[in-house]
């Protein structure tokens, strides 16, 4: 879902580049998706994957 709605956005880009409009708004949009689906890749990945030690994680859990 959030890779159909970046390409919509690059999409509404050109369509508006061409005609002369303003298309800040979408690049922000496009970076705000972006981010999302960094995070969501982040949530996803296995906790020894993201290059965090299991032991560091599990003294973080102790201490909060």
């Amino acid at each position: 879902v959030i890779n159909r709605r970046i390409r919509v956005a690059q999409e509404e880009i050109v369509r508006r580049q061409s005609q002369g409009l303003q298309v800040r708004p979408w690049q922000h949009r496009i970076q705000e998706l972006e981010a999302v689906r960094r995070e969501i890749a982040a949530l996803a990945t296995p906790e020894g994957l993201r290059g965090v030690p299991a032991e560091g994680s599990a003294r973080r859990a102790q201490a909060g």
